[in-house]
């Protein structure tokens, strides 16, 4: 920015007062662009140059002569251009004086810089010294400068000078001449094409002599051509075949014949492909001079083949199916026959197959000469199989229900083969290809006895005695059902015994023989015989397994230990006795149960009808000690206990309530009662009939959920439960991980 620039930016926001009082008359004598103010008396100046110097407000310049009231305080405002010769002063001063003068001559004042510069005026072509054509450096002030021609009778000279013309240049040539513009004489020779006066010919100005267009020989008046060029294309092109290398159409290219003038092939050599391939068949890559493949020639330019070769495949391969083997084409391949031209097969070779298949089933293992696989020659070509072979399958299979792996001798398994192998053996099912046994027939028993409970002397269409069908199944019907960990046992009508699920230590494998009653224990379990002995069986590592002799009314199977109440009342009891549970209390028991680590029995405490309920064994979690009243029945369960009373008819349970096992609901008619593990389960009903099954703590495999119906017991395993229907069927919940609720 100059000093002119920052004084204007400066002064735009300065209000100059003034001492002395103003009306409004006087803000009317100012410029437009030096504008008076008057407000509160004063008179205040908006001047783009007012100035302020110290603490004086001095009037701007620019105001009218006759204002008294800043006339004697107006700046000088003399031009100051500095380095500017043309255009306003940057200040804005309005007084006479406010600009610098006119450009020197020869400039003008560029407006958009403020300074005076040299303008391009066109000059003549005196002025450069040329008297005739173009100003040479015109271009600097504008269009190129035409000074005209020279005057008549003159032209201009090298040095751009008008010359007088005394000779051709004012009477001109005639004839076949031409001025010369140096001598201004006329001399022999043309200048323009029309003095050559031929259509073939053209002037040539640097010499001045009449030359022939193109190719033409001069010589000839240029009518013809030069060398071998072609009249027909205007000796554009080579006439025949000569080519033009250079040597003005003076080479016969290829294999075309100099001696022909190049208007024929050498030697085999073909016209019609330009002399670049050989006639017939004569072998291109012996330059034409020997016959190709197998061809002779045989005076008939290499039109004969030889021997067994095909004229039709270029003498290239042999005829028929001979081959050429050396030995121009004199062998026929394998099983082609020489007797007949090898156009047909050896015996039973099939000449569809180029002779390499037999024809039909004849095996080409054995030359053709015998059968393939499992088919027959009976003098139609091997069309016929063996027996139980099936043609179809090319007599690789069997026919349906034949054994592959018997060779078809033997049926498919179940399959009849007095029937040829088309009906099932008895009692297996046609519909499923003889895999399944019909109706209850037993697939384990290869369908010759009944799945069980079903009949076989009614063809296994009715259940045994003892079972009960439901559903399609017969149901074995039980007296008595005990869970153990995990398996089951239960007396039969019979009073034969059926155990399920775990048998790792031989709990349910029982013994045969009659039993009335059955407990399942940890890992094992013991029954009481018809006879009142004692029979344990599984697990025996602390001796559970090994009850002692004597006779029994009841059993119980605990965790490791077991009780047996004797016919006398008093209890024995075997097994681990880690806590004293092996160690019964002396007495008499009307009911006795084992549990986990403890047992406990009902006896008759002595007072009227009162029976309490006497325990023993470990009581961690209090659930052993002795309880006063008048009970009908104890269950034992892992770290549990539970009875009911007689007199309302409640169940009450003591012990380990970790799963809610020893917080019954209370009912006033519980009738049975039963404790697993972390479980227990009651019977609700009158004394003739049980029609609601109550279940309390731990449910986490199903085992503790209630359910209607009617039923005759119950009893609580390890994680799972099972029950007798009144129908004498058993029905099971819970965990059955080894198959312990899968009853019979």
């Amino acid at each position: 920015m100059n000093r002119d620039n920052s004084l204007l930016i400066s002064l735009a926001f300065v209000t100059t007062i003034f001492s002395g009082a103003c009306d409004q008359k006087d803000a009317n004598n100012c410029t437009s662009r030096d504008r008076q103010v008057c407000t509160g008396g004063e008179l205040h100046w908006q001047d783009s140059c007012s100035n302020i110097q110290g603490l004086i407000s001095v009037c701007a310049c620019g105001c009218a002569e006759d204002n008294a009231a800043c006339k004697s305080d107006c700046i000088d405002c003399t031009p100051d251009c500095g380095d500017r010769n043309c255009g306003p002063v940057p200040n804005g001063c309005t007084s006479q004086g406010d600009e610098c003068g006119s450009c020197l001559q020869g400039t003008s004042c560029n407006n958009a810089s403020g300074r005076c510069e040299e303008v391009c005026v066109p000059k003549t072509c005196d002025d450069w010294g040329y008297a005739c054509g173009l100003w040479p450096n015109g271009t600097e002030c504008g269009p190129d400068l035409d000074c005209g021609d020279c005057l008549d009778g003159d032209y201009c000279d090298g040095s751009g000078t008008c010359v007088d013309d005394v000779d051709c240049t004012v009477e001109g040539c005639s004839g076949f001449n031409y001025c010369d513009p140096l001598t201004t004489t006329c001399t022999s020779g043309c200048y323009q094409d029309e003095q050559c006066n031929h259509v073939r010919k053209t002037c040539n100005t640097s010499t001045h002599a009449c030359e022939c267009v193109g190719s033409w020989d001069l010589e000839s008046g240029c009518d013809a051509c030069l060398g071998n060029r072609d009249e027909t294309t205007e000796c554009q092109t080579c006439e025949n075949s000569w080519s033009d290398e250079g040597n003005d159409c003076g080479t016969c290219p290829g294999n075309w014949d100099a001696a022909l003038d190049c208007n024929a092939c050498q030697g085999n050599w073909d016209a019609s492909t330009d002399c670049n391939t050989c006639l017939g068949n004569w072998d291109l890559n012996l330059d034409c001079n020997q016959c190709l493949n197998h061809w002779q020639d045989n005076n008939d330019d290499c039109g004969t083949c030889p021997g067994n070769w095909d004229p039709y495949a270029d003498c290239d391969i042999c005829t028929n199916h001979w081959q050429d083997n050396g030995d121009d084409c004199s062998t026929c391949p394998d099983h082609w026959d020489p007797d007949q031209d090898c156009n047909a097969c050896i015996g039973n070779w099939d000449p569809d197959q180029d002779c390499n298949a037999c024809l039909g089933n004849w095996d080409p293992d054995q030359d053709c000469s015998v059968c393939k696989n499992n088919w027959q020659d009976d003098a139609d070509n091997c069309n016929t199989c063996a027996d139980n072979w099936d043609p179809d399958q090319d007599c690789n299979a069997c026919l349906d229900n034949w054994d592959l792996a018997s060779g078809c001798t033997q049926c498919l398994e179940n399959w009849d083969p007095s029937s040829g192998c088309t009906q099932c053996l008895d009692n297996w099912d046609l519909a499923s290809g003889c895999t399944q046994c019909l109706g209850n027939w037993d697939p384990d028993q290869n369908c010759s006895t009944c799945l069980p409970g079903w009949d076989p002397g009614q063809d296994c269409t009715t259940c045994l005695n003892g079972y009960l069908e439901v559903g399609g199944t017969c149901y074995k019907l039980f007296e008595q059902v005990s869970a153990g960990y995990m398996h089951t046992c239960g007396i039969a009508l019979d009073g034969s015994l059926d155990c399920w699920g775990d048998n790792r230590k031989g709990e349910s494998s029982p013994p045969a023989g009659v039993f009335v009653e059955v407990s399942a224990g940890y890992k094992y379990t013991c029954g009481l015989r018809e006879d009142r002995t004692i029979a344990c069986w599984g697990d025996n590592s602390d001796g559970q397994s090994s009850p002692p002799t004597g006779e029994f009314n009841q059993v119980s199977a605990g965790d490791y230990f077991a009780c047996g109440r004797k016919t006398d009342g008093t209890v024995a009891c075997w097994g681990l006795n880690s806590s004293g549970q092996a160690n019964p209390l002396s007495g008499t028991f009307l009911q006795i149960s084992a549990g986990g680590c403890h047992a406990c029995g009902i006896r008759p405490s002595g007072q009227g009808y009162d029976w309490d309920i006497e325990c023993w064994g470990c009581s961690q979690q209090g659930q052993a000690g002795h309880h006063i009243g008048h009970y009908t029945e104890v269950r034992a369960g892992g770290y549990h206990t539970c009875a009911i009373y007689y007199l309302n008819g409640e169940v009450y349970c003591w012990g380990s309530d970790s799963d809610g096992q020893s917080s019954p609901t209370v009912y006033s008619d519980a009738r049975s009662l039963t404790a697993g593990g972390y479980h227990s389960c009651m019977l609700r009903g009158n004394d003739y009939q049980f029609n609601d099954l109550e279940c309390w703590g731990n449910n986490d495999e199903g085992q503790a959920v209630d359910r209607g119906g009617s039923f005759q017991s119950v009893s609580a395993g390890g994680f799972h439960t099972c029950w007798i229907w009144e129908s004498g069927r058993v029905g099971c919940m819970g965990d059955n991980a080894n198959g312990q609720c899968d009853h019979p």
